[in-house]
Formats: structure tokens, C-alpha cells, sequence
């Protein structure tokens, strides 16, 4: 049985490549989230999004928020969601109601694409930002 260096040397130089390129995309996929703010992205830039399903959707700049934060309090078929807005990012309180709490499980999201979302109250809320990179919360 060979080794994996043996096995390495009978690669194809463009082979190589392919491999070296996927290694380099998937370091950087990893990466990103963690460097954004160092690569230029500023939370004040970022833009809550509370959208309730049947009521009218909000838009609060991060950049707006005092920092001592604010909270909103969004009203749901299961109850009140309390909505916890800081500079550096957004999280939600369930209410008593709600069975699984998986909204407030969800805990901070801080970067473009984020999202918390509370199927039994019909709220979601995500967070939207000038990201001039091009990458989406998907592609990260």
C-alpha cells in the first residue's frame, strides 16, 4: 500500500493546481467571516432588517444605535419578541410561548447575511450591509 507522499508524487502537476486552488478557496471561505471587520467592514455600516410577518418592516442603521444599545419590543401571533439592538449586532428574546426558542438559541449575528428567524411568531430579522467584496451570507 503506498504512503500519502507516494501517492502525492503520482499527481499530475495540473492536478496539483486544482487541489492547491480548492485548498486556497476553502481557507479563505473560512477566513472571511472572521476577518470582515479587519477587511474593512464596519458594524456601523450594517442595517438591521425586523420584518413581521403582516406588519411593516423596519430598518434600524447599526451605526444609529447608542452604546448602551436599544431594545424594540415586536409583537407575534405566540407572543412579544424583545428585540436586543447593540453597535456590534442584534439578538432576540423569545417569548414564554414560544416552543423551542431557537430564535434566542440563535444568539448574536453580527455580519451581512445573518439571519434569526421565529417560524411559530412569523419574524425574521437579518442584518444587511454595503459588503464591497460581493460575497453574500451564502458564499461565506
Amino acid at each position: 500500500m503506498k504512503s500519502l507522499l507516494e501517492r502525492w508524487k503520482d499527481i499530475r502537476t495540473g492536478d496539483k493546481v486544482i487541489v492547491g486552488l480548492v485548498l486556497i478557496l476553502a481557507l479563505a471561505g473560512v477566513l472571511y467571516p472572521l476577518l470582515w471587520e479587519w477587511l474593512g467592514g464596519d458594524p456601523g455600516d450594517l442595517q438591521v432588517v425586523i420584518n413581521p410577518v403582516g406588519a411593516e418592516r423596519q430598518k434600524i442603521s447599526l451605526g444609529d444605535i447608542p452604546e448602551e444599545g436599544k431594545g424594540l419590543i415586536v409583537p407575534g401571533p405566540i407572543g412579544d419578541h424583545l428585540v436586543l439592538i447593540y453597535p456590534e449586532g442584534v439578538r432576540v428574546i423569545a417569548p414564554e410561548d414560544d416552543p423551542l426558542k431557537i430564535c434566542e438559541k440563535t444568539g448574536w449575528i453580527r455580519r451581512p447575511g445573518a439571519t434569526i428567524v421565529c417560524v411559530p411568531n412569523q419574524l425574521a430579522i437579518w442584518l444587511e450591509g454595503r459588503d464591497e467584496t460581493g460575497l453574500d451570507g451564502i458564499s461565506e
